[in-house]
């Protein structure tokens, strides 16, 4: 199990494993779009919400707020909460 996939259920222990994967592929995309496909996924990425929101931009409205619901889960930021609810 990876880092991503850790964090996801120790903060929803209820998620299904369908959205667990789905979480996991969300992030990871949102992730080689604000740092590139080549750079190692860390963690502590997903706070630099500057770099993730400008990425977010180039998303339509439903995906985005999926993505940010997917980025609240892992970071508990809650820049990311008061985007998803704004969007």
């Amino acid at each position: 199990m990876n880092r991503i996939e850790e964090i996801i259920i120790e903060k929803r222990p209820n998620l299904s494993k369908s959205s667990i994967s789905t979480y996991k592929s969300i992030l990871k995309s949102i992730h080689g779009l604000a740092f590139g496909k080549d750079i190692d996924i860390d963690i502590k990425d997903f706070d630099d919400s500057h770099s993730i929101l400008k990425a977010l931009n180039e998303k339509p409205l439903t995906t985005r707020k999926t993505i940010l619901s997917a980025l609240f889960v892992i970071t508990d930021n809650d820049i990311y909460r008061k985007k998803m609810l704004e969007d």
